[in-house]
């Protein structure tokens, strides 16, 4: 009887963020008060599937300045090499390496999924070193004109499968992609 691989299990990294429909996070302005609320994008059950997020320092910083703290339930990593280095309330401030780490934590056999969070040179590095499986936007109807492009300074050709694209009440389309793994790489 042959006997069966086994692959190793790895945790998967997902980016979920919301953008306009020209491609920003924020505004010219820094504002995201155009992200549309009033429908259930998903959040409970996402959540449920993750223990991890991965934040860059823009986005921590700004999430301070409006007066939010991240997840108590999950383990925060903040991505900076200005920040110390450590345990800083809820989060832990990473100064190395972002896609080493990050590919340590994949490796792990334990655990839930990551969300990538956020910051947009963070989402770059990432997606340079293929290690976003999965890609999840809330594409908000609104033309921005400019400000915080979604994938930063990344400029490089992956291909996607699409798995959903569920239109909502207020809107908003929920796309969901995984990414697409060629031999060799």
């Amino acid at each position: 009887m042959a006997s069966a691989i086994v692959l190793p299990i790895m945790r998967l990294v997902k980016l979920s963020v919301a953008c306009s429909l020209d491609g920003f996070l924020e505004g010219p302005d820094g504002g995201i008060d155009w992200i549309r609320g009033g429908a259930d994008y998903g959040m409970e059950a996402f959540l449920a599937s993750l223990d991890t997020t991965l934040i860059g320092r823009r986005t921590f910083e700004f999430a301070r300045r409006s007066g939010n703290k991240f997840f108590p339930s999950m383990t925060n990593y903040v991505f900076s090499t200005s920040l110390p280095s450590g345990v800083m309330d809820e989060v832990e401030v990473v100064g190395g390496d972002a896609v080493d780490f990050v590919s340590g934590l994949k490796k792990r056999r334990t655990g839930r999924d990551l969300w990538l969070f956020g910051g947009h040179e963070l989402i770059a590095s990432m997606l340079r070193s293929r290690l976003v499986d999965e890609i999840l936007l809330t594409v908000h109807p609104v033309l921005l004109g400019g400000g915080l492009p979604l994938f930063g300074s990344f400029a490089e050709r992956q291909e996607l499968k699409l798995v959903e694209a569920k239109p909502l009440k207020n809107g908003v389309v929920m796309l969901s992609y995984r990414a697409i793994v060629r031999a060799g790489q």
